[in-house]
């Protein structure tokens, strides 16, 4: 796992006030947070391109130095993430002849480049960001995962072509950045889609075997993505997509531990404690630092890179989580992002008119939402986070479901937990959605901050808007940030005014709170 950048020289009379590494050494520095500080800014310079990394040592942890440079071909690459079949990869590319030097999965994505091209995008099952370059013939070659977990930016700017982890590593260089979208690839200017969220279902499913389906996966999935001998955090509010997280891993990994955002008495907190102590997990406690919430919102949003009160709100919340795997020294982190999306998880499917276009709005918007959020607080205390609900095979497979099998009139995300109904009390596998602040205890506590930090708003940048949505806008543009046009959310389908959830969902909880008796 590593932060990301390089430059490349695109025209035959390139910029001679361009110093390629120097350069890129201050775009790393922009992104440090995203590496160990002893691996910050490897790098390789070439005569028309410097490529670099600051790199979070996960798998080879001694050895494997970016950029990796095949010996025969010259191609170069740099790679940020994990892909999980890496040693069913390997070996099919052994069989056809393709030799190795390391066990790294910067290594197996080269090889697999060279070897299949673009289509090795298709055969990858894992989180990732990579570019590959050819000093031959100074091409560039660079793709981001299906769902869009790891980020990837690049901006050209004269004779220069910048790629980069973060937006604020390229402030300064250009005005004209642009996001590599998900399950695409870049290469001589253009984007191409290798994959698309399918809008397809499969009449032939039935709900029992769907269920059992799911269950298995979902098993694979965390076996695969803990598959490793460094300690492992997941951050756990108490709810079922985290919970079922949390089980799954301390059953394939001999050293978890949960770390849950709360005050004394709140849900979350509540629930957490209770089932870790049923499961002998260590639990640890943290909750968000009130000091100087204004300075707080200010450096989320920096960090984040983003402008919704809502996801301000949880990126802050989950801060709390990963400041203290960092202190605890944890690189490796599960969450349970991209659940509610996969499995109609919120309230809005109860009501919606169609639900299933609701499902591929979600899922299709988390890169920009709920995943950059989770990538960007995460490295910023330099974990790596993992999200085992967006596996691959588990997508692909749960995609294809009928939405009555996810939306009951009592429940959402009723084939989750069904799912799980045998290996997790009732008391989880019943627990109603609840938005992470308010589970917390937080509450509003955010929304009123923003909503008060300006109050007369001249030029609000969203006129239609309330304070708190135009009061962050405000602080992104002054970082540098430029605002879309609109806003990624929507009142209705991402949001209630003021929170996530129905007030009845939220009664729901405080008799479940206050009783929590029921045994699975």
């Amino acid at each position: 796992m590593c932060g990301i950048a390089a430059i490349f020289e695109t025209s035959t009379r390139p910029d001679e006030n361009l110093d390629l590494e120097a350069t890129l050494v201050e775009i790393l520095g922009r992104i440090s947070h995203r590496g160990a500080a002893e691996r910050f800014g490897e790098r390789s310079i070439f005569s028309h391109a410097a490529m670099g990394t600051n790199r979070l040592p996960i798998v080879e942890r001694q050895d494997n130095n970016q950029p990796f440079i095949d010996s025969l071909s010259g191609h170069a690459v740099i790679f940020n993430g994990e892909i999980y079949n890496l040693d069913e990869l390997r070996l099919i590319l052994s069989s056809h002849g393709v030799e190795f030097s390391g066990h790294s999965d910067t290594e197996l994505v080269l090889r697999a480049y060279i070897h299949w091209g673009k289509s090795c995008l298709t055969r990858f099952n894992g989180i990732f960001a990579f570019i590959i370059y050819s000093a031959e013939d100074n091409t560039v070659f660079a793709a981001r995962d299906r769902l869009g977990v790891k980020p990837l930016y690049w901006a050209q700017e004269g004779s220069a072509l910048y790629f980069a982890s973060e937006l604020k590593a390229l402030i300064g260089l250009t005005n004209k950045t642009q996001e590599i979208s998900p399950g695409h690839y870049w290469f001589d200017g253009e984007q191409n889609a290798y994959y698309a969220v399918s809008d397809r279902i499969d009449p032939r499913l039935d709900y029992n075997s769907t269920a059992n389906k799911c269950n298995e996966l979902l098993h694979l999935s965390v076996q695969r993505q803990v598959n490793t001998d460094l300690p492992i955090g997941v951050v756990f509010s108490g709810g079922l997509d985290s919970a079922i997280v949390l089980y799954l891993a301390n059953l394939y990994h001999k050293n978890v531990t949960a770390y849950t955002v709360g005050v004394a008495g709140s849900a979350d907190l509540v629930f957490a404690q209770r089932f870790c102590k049923e499961l002998g997990i260590k639990i640890v406690v943290s909750d968000v630092d009130r000091a100087d919430l204004i300075q707080s919102i200010r450096t989320s949003i920096y960090v984040s890179e983003q402008f919704e009160p809502v996801d301000i709100t949880d990126a802050l919340t989950i801060h709390s989580a990963f400041s203290r795997m960092k202190e605890d020294g944890i690189r490796i982190a599960l969450s349970g992002d991209g659940s509610d999306e996969l499995f109609a998880g919120y309230d809005f499917f109860q009501g919606a008119s169609d639900r299933r276009a609701l499902q591929l709005h979600k899922i299709k918007n988390l890169y920009r939402t709920d995943l950059q959020r989770v990538d960007r607080m995460s490295m910023f205390n330099t974990v790596e986070c993992r999200v085992p609900f967006l596996d691959k095979d588990l997508v692909d497979f749960i995609i294809s479901a009928p939405m009555e099998f996810h939306v009951r009139e009592d429940f959402t995300k009723a084939l989750l937990r069904d799912a799980f109904s045998l290996e997790l009390p009732d008391y989880i596998t019943r627990r109603p959605k609840m938005r992470m602040s308010e589970g917390s205890g937080i509450g509003e506590l955010i929304f009123d901050t923003l909503q008060s930090i300006n109050q007369s708003l001249d030029n609000k940048p969203f006129p239609l808007e309330d304070n708190a949505v135009n009061n962050a806008a405000l602080i992104f543009q002054e970082f540098g940030f430029e605002l879309p046009d609109n806003r990624y959310k929507v009142q209705g389908l991402d949001y209630h005014s003021g929170g996530w959830t129905t007030s009845t969902a939220t009664n729901i909880y405080k008799n479940l709170v206050s009783s929590p008796t029921s045994q699975g």
